[in-house]
């Protein structure tokens, strides 16, 4: 599309503060650049400059992600998990920066050594295998883990889920088009709803959940039902994540957990939403995916149902994290898109009469140049017809002079014939 219009696709580039002010960040934008990855590492700046080898201090960071903005470019930010003396104090500070500044999504990285470089060379000879109890997983694995004054195990995996939620908070926020009926999860989270099977629910507030933003883990074999009325056409909108220690159980044991949402009233129940989730899954890691269910105002049912089924959740340690479970109004959360592809036919339309323009513009120069052609080849043969007709009147005045001549011979012939008969004669005599 982007190539049949004549314009660039949008790209993304890994950046450094350092290296990329306003002037490169506007021709950045010039040429497509949609999105920019840049390396914030830790929210604590002496720590930053001491460890990360970014000597780059907040300030800069939070101009550069301003400026950004005002060339209409996504930044998204990037930290590490478990570098050397890194503690909980430290990474709640990296999380509470993130979490209080613009940036438009969060990629976070477990710490690595790298052979010669200044954390490679303090983490040598630190680091030793250890059988981490933490990670339940059956049967157990062996994980790195850092002796050298670093986060323990169990402190990563929590930041690792705090740092996933607070992206998806941050995308969502960005992505919500219309006006939000109704927060499910959230009215969960504030004690207003009861819900059903053996109370395998835990509800999740580590990043203050609010309104629209409450995280849940549903456990295997429970349901929760939600009342709820369908007035008007809408959207039932949510996230889900499978921890990495249970993509791991699963793809070990290769079992499947099915998540499965149903509507249902006193007479009747319907399928709204299912789907399996494998191991094929840990591939995505601890990702969220979002999922969205229409609801007909034509369906009659007053209550929502939320369910993970697994075989034998007894021998099992399953969860299934959910969030941001909202219903949205359709005619508002489709309306932007109607409009959206109302702008883009328009575009279609536009560009295919620019292209035409172009066509015709292209013709009339050809035709222009073909004028110009016949124009100088016009003036050529006009000076040849002078010549010509130079040539002519020459050859005019040379056919008179030859008749001038032959006249004035035709005058004199009787006489010299005369005087040639006198000089025969007397030459006879």
């Amino acid at each position: 599309q982007h190539l049949r219009k004549g314009a660039l696709p949008p790209w993304e580039a890994n950046v450094a503060v350092e290296q990329c002010d306003s002037e490169v960040l506007g021709l950045l934008a010039e040429v497509g650049c949609k999105r920019l990855h840049l390396g914030v590492e830790t929210g604590n700046e002496t720590f930053r400059k001491r460890l990360a080898n970014r000597n780059v201090n907040s300030e800069k960071i939070l101009a550069f992600l301003d400026q950004a903005r005002e060339h209409e470019i996504s930044v998204i930010a990037h930290v590490m998990i478990g570098l050397p003396l890194e503690n909980a104090e430290l990474a709640e500070e990296t999380l509470f920066f993130l979490k209080n500044h613009n940036f438009d999504g969060i990629e976070y990285r477990l710490f690595h050594p790298i052979e010669k470089t200044p954390l490679g060379t303090y983490a040598a000879g630190k680091e030793e295998a250890a059988n981490s109890s933490a990670c339940h997983v059956k049967p157990p694995v062996r994980v790195p883990r850092a002796e050298y004054g670093g986060l323990h195990i169990d402190e990563i995996t929590k930041q690792m889920f705090l740092l996933s939620m607070l992206d998806i908070k941050k995308r969502s926020d960005r992505n919500v088009f219309g006006k939000i009926a109704e927060s499910i999860f959230a009215q969960i989270a504030r004690g207003q709803i009861t819900f059903g099977e053996g109370g395998g629910l835990k509800v999740l507030d580590e990043i203050q959940a609010e309104q629209t933003h409450a995280v849940l883990e549903l456990y295997p074999n429970v349901s929760i039902s939600v009342p709820f009325k369908i007035e008007n056409n809408s959207v039932l909108r949510f996230f889900w994540s499978v921890p990495p220690r249970v993509l791991s159980y699963l793809s070990q044991a290769q079992k499947v957990m099915t998540l499965r949402i149903t509507g249902s009233s006193k007479d009747t129940s319907v399928s709204l939403y299912e789907t399996e989730i494998r191991a094929t899954l840990a591939r995505h890691g601890s990702r969220w995916q979002e999922v969205l269910v229409p609801l007909s105002k034509d369906l009659n049912i007053d209550q929502l149902t939320l369910s993970l089924l697994a075989g034998h959740p007894e021998h099992e340690e399953l969860l299934l994290r959910l969030m941001d479970a909202v219903v949205l109004q359709e005619d508002s959360f489709l309306l932007p898109q109607g409009v959206q592809r109302t702008t883009d036919k328009s575009q279609q339309e536009i560009e295919l009469l620019r292209a035409r323009a172009q066509e015709l513009e292209d013709s009339l120069t050809k035709a222009q140049h073909r004028q110009k052609e016949l124009e100088e080849e016009c003036a050529r043969k006009t000076a040849r017809i002078g010549q010509l007709q130079m040539e002519i009147i020459e050859l005019q005045k040379t056919v008179e002079d030859l008749r001038f001549r032959l006249s004035a011979v035709s005058i004199t012939r009787p006489s010299l014939w005369k005087k040639l008969h006198d000089l025969l004669f007397r030459k006879k005599n």
